[in-house]
């Protein structure tokens, strides 16, 4: 028989889904199901296993489909409507996990008729969103109950409400302002009717801000952002008793990990006023000495001396405009040998990662440009950032740890 791609897709599936289930019956794990109370995670030694069912499933799939069909899915805004109205309507939270349900019960719940209701589920759970067992009764899965923490309605409320929106008007921002670096000529201006960018907005609205502020959270507390890549991703002990400076470090919880594991560094975190006021008291005691707080504005001139300069997940907000402004206000206090370490996306290069991480990544980099006109760079570009913003910093390459979504981009000052 003839080989085809399709059937080496099959096998790769067969062999690496093979493999999955093995080291999960020999370590007594339980297997991936849609489940309530299925772990949403595999193991981190699965992971590249993991990558390759994915990668050729997903490429399986698409080869299968008709292109059209595939276009109609993959680019039709209606995939967005039953999400939004779980989340508005607070369905989720209409019965508990293990139970059953009806679809009048939930429409009663919701406020809606029961056809509206039936719609709005029955697509979702094309989604793997609630199942129906039988005709008529609604369970949970796996991927429903996520719905019923506020943190995470708030982190699929934030893509729905604000993401979306300025999504789908970025073509016109770009049709309208083809070149620009600045932060409020983007779609979600265009979108809000502003000439502010997304702060001063979100800033204004209590409501909006502390849902934005959950879908960081969801992000940054999640598997891949965990703070021991951080401690990892770069030679800190080498730095011996040195003053780190961590900008934008918002409560200081990176600060504080490092703080912990190397007790000759002195850690002092930069972020706005309004985040870092009575941010002290939060600190362990045993490290409360050596982590301190202070406001800061990054474009302004910075006014700490120090041994090195720590970013997290800042310059990916940014347009390189405003990147290179920020490198630039680090410049009048630098000494030679002096650290700059940005802990930020590195996009990877064709063909050096899952297609479907690859994917994810992509998606973030349109979601900035959405928002902020920020990007998310690979290596030849924050090397080029550093050299446009002063050719005295000397950049020293990217780290990637394993496990890690972000990684560490280090530079020093040659003076």
């Amino acid at each position: 028989m003839a080989s085809s791609r399709i059937l080496e897709l099959a096998n790769d599936i067969g062999k690496f889904t093979s493999l999955i289930h093995d080291h999960l019956a020999l370590h007594d794990l339980q297997f991936p199901s849609f489940n309530p109370d299925t772990p949403g995670t595999l193991p981190d030694e699965l992971l590249k296993a993991q990558d390759a069912v994915l990668d050729a499933t997903a490429e399986l799939h698409d080869l299968l489909m008709p292109p059209i069909s595939a276009l109609h899915i993959n680019g039709n805004a209606q995939n967005l409507v039953s999400m939004n109205a779980i989340c508005r309507f607070d369905m989720a939270n209409s019965f508990e996990p293990g139970e059953e349900t009806s679809f009048p019960q939930i429409a009663k719940h919701a406020g809606l008729s029961e056809a509206v209701t039936k719609s709005l589920l029955r697509h979702a759970m094309t989604l793997r969103i609630f199942c129906e067992p039988k005709k008529g009764v609604v369970a949970h899965t796996a991927r429903s109950v996520l719905f019923r923490e506020p943190q995470i309605q708030n982190f699929i409320s934030t893509g729905l409400e604000e993401m979306t929106p300025a999504t789908l008007r970025t073509v016109d921002a770009l049709q309208k302002w083809s070149l620009s670096e600045e932060p409020a000529e983007t779609g979600f201006a265009l979108a809000n009717n502003t000439n502010k960018p997304i702060y001063k907005i979100l800033g204004d609205d209590p409501v909006r801000a502390k849902r934005f502020a959950d879908t960081m959270k969801v992000f940054t507390t999640g598997k891949g952002f965990e703070t021991s890549h951080v401690i990892s991703g770069f030679d800190w002990q080498s730095l011996g008793a040195a003053t780190v400076v961590d900008i934008g470090g918002s409560r200081g919880h990176i600060s504080i990990a490092l703080a912990m594991q190397f007790p000759a560094l002195k850690l002092v975190v930069q972020d706005f006023e309004s985040t870092v006021k009575g941010a002290e008291n939060d600190v362990p005691e045993s490290v409360v000495a050596r982590v301190s707080f202070m406001a800061h504005d990054i474009f302004k001139e910075q006014t700490v001396v120090a041994d090195a300069y720590y970013f997290r997940w800042i310059f990916h907000n940014w347009s390189d405009k405003y990147s290179i402004k920020i490198l630039r206000s680090l410049i009048p206090i630098l000494r030679p040998g002096v650290h700059i370490i940005i802990n930020d996306v590195c996009m990877p290069e064709p063909g050096m990662m899952a297609a479907w991480r690859v994917k994810e990544l992509r998606t973030f980099d349109l979601g900035m440009l959405a928002i902020l006109n920020g990007r998310e760079r690979d290596a030849e570009e924050w090397k080029d950032l550093f050299e446009r913003a002063d050719p005295r910093f000397h950049f020293e390459g990217v780290t990637q740890p394993e496990g890690s979504n972000l990684a560490m981009i280090a530079a020093s000052w040659s003076g």
